[in-house]
């Protein structure tokens, strides 16, 4: 029981963590979707954007 207990007071301990970690892998992953998308050109191809796509 103990180390639930331990468990569970670093989480009420800490919030940045809880908070902060998940909007920095979304960040992280929005940024490197954008520089992808960037180095791709898509906005200037006519069309869809996947050839699946019909």
């Amino acid at each position: 029981m103990n180390r639930v207990l331990a468990a569970a007071r670093m989480q009420v301990v800490n919030p940045a963590m809880i908070f902060g970690i998940p909007w920095l892998v979304v960040g992280i992953s929005f940024a490197i979707n954008v520089a992808v998308w960037g180095l791709a050109e898509l906005r200037d191809e006519p069309g869809p954007a996947s050839p699946a796509v019909s």
